[in-house]
């Protein structure tokens, strides 16, 4: 080996420090890389423990204190769907209804083939619809809420739950043929069930079938004399047949038995007490009634803690 080929193989000396160098400042680049990551690394994690707490926080009921977080966790993740459940389910039960529609219309978004957020926004929307006090509001709401039965039929229609929300709100909306339709394939499969043999006398009602509404109805009072629905709808008829006589203890039935119905029950009485010349009774009841409706939009008013839906 000569010389000259034993000196090439044996490192510059030269080279060694900017070699060493190089390598120090790519540790130290490495470094600097680390540190820099610390801060986001940490945010990183205090953000997950912050948003597993809130989860679990909502779970075991206390949805106030959880709810500041998780909305600050949407926030970074709009399509994190164990927040926008947590939101939702918060939301409707606090009875905070604008704000679950908001956050069950994100799950909608986010799982369009899962029947839970459509049947919980139905009934959601139904909610408002009942508290709207103007008549257009109210069938838009109502119309949205059937959308949503729909929907929630088409991806579980064995519902029988549903079946029924969807026949009232169609009787709601007007889609009378439609709810017959549906009401009747229901009663298939529940023969005796009292509240759809009530749905099918309405919507005969509606439809102008008097007949059938009251053949129906006094099957149902038979067998269950103390239906509330069932007694002021047959009292309503007997009122449309001129028979205001019959209406009359039907009507005091009723008052006795469902508090949820006084208004509309106490107009129906009024007008039969009327019909049989009994007139300051009508009177007397027609002026409780226009009180009650009095004080609804006093409370109504004053705020939505105060605010009581009009029956």
């Amino acid at each position: 080996m000569t010389e000259a080929s034993v000196s090439s193989t044996q490192p510059d000396p030269a080279r060694q420090p900017l070699r060493q160098r190089l390598g120090l400042l790519l540790l130290l680049a490495l470094l600097a890389a680390g540190v820099a990551a610390v801060p986001f690394l940490l945010s990183h994690y205090r953000a997950e423990s912050e948003r597993a707490k809130a989860l679990q926080a909502a779970q075991l009921g206390h949805f106030r204190e959880a709810e500041p977080y998780l909305r600050r966790s949407l926030e970074n993740h709009p399509e994190d769907l164990e927040v926008v459940k947590a939101l939702a389910l918060g939301y409707f039960g606090e009875g905070r209804l604008a704000e679950a529609e908001t956050a069950l219309s994100q799950w909608c978004q986010l799982r369009p083939d899962e029947v839970q957020p459509f049947k919980q926004r139905m009934d959601v929307r139904h909610r408002q619809a009942r508290a709207a006090a103007a008549a257009a509001e109210q069938q838009r709401l109502m119309q949205e809420a059937l959308a949503d039965g729909r929907r929630a039929l088409e991806l579980d229609p064995e519902d029988s739950a549903v079946a029924q929300e969807v026949v009232w709100l169609m009787l709601q909306v007007g889609q009378l043929e439609e709810a017959d339709a549906l009401c009747r394939r229901c009663l298939q499969r529940q023969p005796g069930d009292p509240w759809l043999n009530y749905l099918l006398a309405k919507i005969a009602h509606g439809r102008g079938a008097s007949t059938e509404a009251r053949n129906l109805l006094d099957g149902l009072l038979r067998q269950y004399p103390n239906f509330p629905q069932g007694l002021l709808l047959r009292a309503i008829l007997y009122n449309e047949a001129n028979e205001p006589d019959k209406a009359i203890p039907l009507l005091r039935q009723v008052l006795a038995l469902d508090r949820t119905q006084q208004k509309e029950t106490r107009y129906h009485l009024s007008l039969a007490l009327a019909r049989t010349g009994q007139t300051e009774e009508a009177e007397r009841v027609m002026a409780e009634l226009q009180k009650d409706y009095l004080d609804s939009f006093k409370a109504a008013a004053q705020g939505p803690d105060k605010k009581q839906e009009l029956k």
